[in-house]
């Protein structure tokens, strides 16, 4: 009951004539807010956690992150489950070589492994007796599978952990989570899907940095976004520096490339428009870039009207729009049908129900 006692009611006049200050946005293009909520996730060995790091590293710096602009030095409490300490320090003395003395007294870090559970009490308790002593802008949670003990697949076991998040955010804080990606997320283009467990999460946060693999090599990594409260940036491609192990972005031909091929990869057999949403740009931007990409032998173009573009020697396929008349079958490749991801007959033309 202590923390409700942070809640405050106000009349919509006095809500009205309220004055935020500029700072209250932690990071550029309203990414974090003052006790803001932020997702992190991406498959295993993607570099979650050094993405997390950095982004520490540049809040209580004050320095850009890849890109978005952080408005002044933060105080960041960074609560590590996976790596230890001396793991930890070597990770850092690599990543800080590019940060100024501030990271020093402004990022704390602390390496909990599985001790502290947010749905016990006494985990949840020692938490806040944290946030309460060191007074962060930021708390770091990475990953969140070693902070409970519930079921991430059960809606009341993960609010159980994201209400006591937000325990933290109602004293001011902004909480970043680190997750991992589900089995099945690269079937997905959705960023929301992305993430495993429940559905629960998607409803708490505000924004969501989705990491994916770019190549096969994986020497590159595509940022999706996911925003509740700003306007969607379009997809970004970063490449893991080895020496400094932090993330630079890529903004060249062969970025662009890239990101194309990796959206038809993920998405199957594609037409520009459904490229141009996938990576959250226009479908002017898609086309110019896809046929590029064909150019190289990067990809392959079927069809005509629409046009689908594939990857080489993958199978094109003829799109199927499902209306109240019937299954009407575009004409633009001639190869197999597929209807709800099932292959259901060949040729073209017209078929009705």
């Amino acid at each position: 009951m202590s923390n409700l006692k942070n809640l405050q009611v106000h009349r919509l006049g006095e809500l009205l004539k309220m004055e935020f200050p500029q700072t209250n946005s932690l990071l550029g293009n309203d990414l974090l807010d003052r006790s803001g909520a932020m997702l992190i996730s991406g498959p295993q060995k993607i570099g979650k956690s050094l993405f997390a790091s950095q982004l520490g590293l540049s809040l209580a710096d004050r320095k850009s992150f890849v890109g978005f602009e952080c408005s002044t030095s933060r105080r960041v409490l960074m609560l590590q489950a996976e790596v230890g300490e001396r793991r930890m320090q070597q990770r850092f003395q690599r990543q800080v070589a590019t940060f100024s003395e501030d990271v020093h007294s402004n990022l704390y870090n602390a390496c909990t492994f599985s001790m502290l559970k947010l749905d016990d009490p006494d985990g949840a308790a020692f938490l806040m007796e944290m946030v309460e002593q060191y007074k962060p802008d930021v708390v770091v949670i990475d990953p969140m599978a070693n902070f409970h003990s519930g079921d991430e697949n059960v809606v009341r076991d993960v609010i159980r952990v994201t209400s006591k998040l937000d325990e933290i955010r109602a004293l001011g804080s902004a909480v970043i989570l680190v997750h991992h990606h589900g089995k099945a997320s690269t079937e997905r283009s959705n960023v929301g899907h992305k993430a495993r467990g429940s559905t629960a999460l998607p409803g708490w946060y505000d924004t969501h940095l989705s990491l994916e693999k770019a190549d096969k090599e994986n020497k590159k990594v595509r940022l999706k976004f996911e925003l509740r409260n700003g306007e969607t940036p379009e997809d970004m491609l970063l490449r893991l520096n080895p020496e400094t192990m932090l993330f630079e972005a890529q903004s060249d031909e062969a970025a662009q490339l890239t990101l194309v091929v990796s959206a038809v990869r993920d998405l199957g057999p594609s037409t520009a428009e459904d490229v141009g949403e996938c990576c959250s740009h226009t479908r002017q931007w898609a086309s110019e870039w896809l046929n590029r990409a064909v150019e190289k032998d990067m990809l392959q173009r079927n069809g005509d009207r629409p046009v689908i573009f594939s990857l080489p020697g993958q199978p094109a396929e003829t799109r199927v729009n499902v209306t109240p008349d019937g299954i009407v079958v575009s004409t633009n490749t001639g190869h197999r049908v597929v209807v709800n991801e099932q292959e259901v007959v060949d040729g073209t033309g017209v078929f009705m129900n």
